[in-house]
């Protein structure tokens, strides 16, 4: 035992030890959040992976040396990562009951029984157990081993495509525009789940065809752990007011009460697109909530409503979205050469340059110079060589 390689940090423990902490960070942001069941499920979510990701940090840098009794302690909880997802995505749905059924937490208490032994063992025992991975990078794998961790991710695996199944189903069914757009976030996280779990499952089968631990597949396990958190980070920071009102219910569904039907919204916004598209009411700089709804004869509060839930737009993004194409289309127009940028951007409707260059590059990734030039350099080749 004397010559085991003491602890250390290299690349992988180094991604692994900024997983935890990222983890640990983004479910403490979460406690500031409004509580309900959808916080505290993915909080949950969060935390058995943040769990599983400092399990492998103990291997990877062999702080097990020095805490062999923190190995595995989480491991029985893989078997709620399924039922937490399950339940989170009901939650999100609206479709949560208040009561739950016992049998879900069987398999959870039966990971518990079957890693007892291990957990019984003395520090010395466990260290003995793990050395192999120290020197040779593989541990042994026992069939009783192999059947536990296969049976953890068909477990899991019942749950997120019946979880994901309740998704399709809701999503195929008729849904405002705003209700579509909450799905449309709540299907992408689904979908990373399901391709957390396809990964899970190829390691196993790797170490099936191995007949061991290995470290490599190890490390393939934590980059996917390491990934999973870093997504749900980025996209709580990138995308933050979506996180706040769709995956963690923080706000309730506007308009939720509102008289107005889903055939009289469709109706009305029938109507503005004619008004708007072929009188190019867009056209004047000072058009405003208030303008356009008495032109439509409706309340502004109306209009915002079917501006929101029929195309998940409000005023601005909607107005600007047609002044946009408009410059985009004068910007290249022959006769238009001589015209400035703004005075172009005005004659569209903007009525403020820095707003017209930053929806601008919104819609096209490009600044109107940068996009000009790429104009002249399609339509003149010889010119850009």
């Amino acid at each position: 035992m004397e010559d085991l390689v003491r602890v250390k940090f290299d690349v992988w423990s180094t991604l692994m030890a900024f997983g935890v902490f990222q983890g640990v960070f983004l479910i403490l942001i979460m406690l500031s959040y409004r509580k309900n069941s959808a916080v505290f499920f993915l909080m949950g979510l969060l935390l058995i992976v943040v769990l599983n990701l400092a399990n492998y940090l103990l291997l990877s840098s062999y702080l097990f040396l020095e805490f062999p009794h923190l190995m595995y302690i989480a491991t029985p909880l893989f078997f709620l990562q399924g039922p937490i997802y399950y339940w989170y995505i009901r939650s999100l749905l609206g479709k949560l009951k208040r009561k739950y059924a016992v049998w879900h937490l069987l398999p959870f208490l039966s990971a518990v029984l079957f890693m007892f032994p291990f957990y019984e063992l003395s520090g010395i025992e466990k260290v003995a157990a793990l050395e192999p991975f120290t020197s040779t990078g593989a541990v042994a794998l026992p069939t009783a081993t192999f059947v536990f961790m296969a049976v953890q991710i068909g477990h899991s695996f019942v749950y997120v495509f019946t979880a994901n199944q309740l998704l399709r189903k809701e999503r195929l069914s008729g849904n405002s525009r705003y209700k579509e757009n909450k799905l449309r976030w709540i299907n992408r996280f689904g979908y990373l789940f399901m391709g957390y779990w396809v990964l899970d499952f190829l390691v196993v089968t790797w170490f099936a065809v191995e007949g061991a631990i290995v470290k490599e597949a190890l490390y393939l396990t934590m980059l996917v752990n390491a990934l999973f958190v870093n997504v749900i980070t980025f996209f709580a920071i990138r995308n933050n007011r979506e996180f706040s009102q769709i995956m963690l219910k923080n706000e309730p569904e506007p308009y939720k009460n509102s008289q107005i039907t889903k055939e009289t919204s469709a109706k009305h916004l029938e109507e503005l697109l004619k008004a708007i598209e072929n009188e190019k009411l867009y056209l004047d700089a000072e058009l405003s909530l208030n303008k356009l709804s008495e032109r439509l004869q409706l309340s502004s509060h109306q209009l915002s409503q079917i501006l929101n839930l029929e195309l998940g737009k409000n005023f601005y993004e909607f107005v600007n979205e047609y002044r946009f194409k408009e410059a985009k289309h004068r910007l290249v127009l022959p006769e238009n050469k001589h015209l400035t940028i703004q005075a172009i951007a005005f004659d569209a409707g903007f009525n403020n340059k820095n707003t017209f260059n930053k929806v601008f590059k919104k819609h096209t990734g490009l600044t109107p110079s940068q996009f000009i030039r790429q104009h002249q350099q399609k339509e003149s080749p010889g010119l850009s060589s």
